[in-house]
């Protein structure tokens, strides 16, 4: 017998923890709910997206082990990975290059991240 997780109660549950850690939790309890960690808002940005742009290191550490595509393009064709380098963000930076990233991968302009590097 396979258990499946009640989504709507997990996220009813996880919508009432507070803590320094409040965040972590939450996310971690939606991906444990079966949540899409590459759902995409109308922007194309994922949740990775997001933490790389507010330098949530553990949370895109998180992701990435629970599977997160590091080459999601957003809107413009742009990954992850140039907004990590353009703000200078090394750990983040790591952690997708430890994963895989591609760092040839081009934006609609044919930039790639060493463009944003310098």
């Amino acid at each position: 017998m396979i258990c499946v997780p009640d989504r709507a109660r997990c996220q009813a549950r996880s919508q009432h923890v507070t803590g320094p850690n409040k965040d972590k939790i939450k996310l971690f309890s939606y991906l444990i709910c079966g949540a899409n960690v590459d759902a995409q808002d109308k922007n194309g940005k994922t949740v990775l997206h997001f933490a790389v742009e507010n330098r949530k290191a553990k949370i895109v550490q998180l992701l990435l082990v629970c599977g997160a595509n590091v080459d999601t393009e957003g809107k413009g064709g742009k990954t992850v990975l140039p907004f990590a380098v353009e703000k200078r963000q090394d750990k983040i930076i790591q952690l997708h290059l430890v994963c895989g990233a591609n760092v040839d991968a081009e934006d609609k302009d044919g930039k790639t991240v060493l463009h944003f590097a310098v």
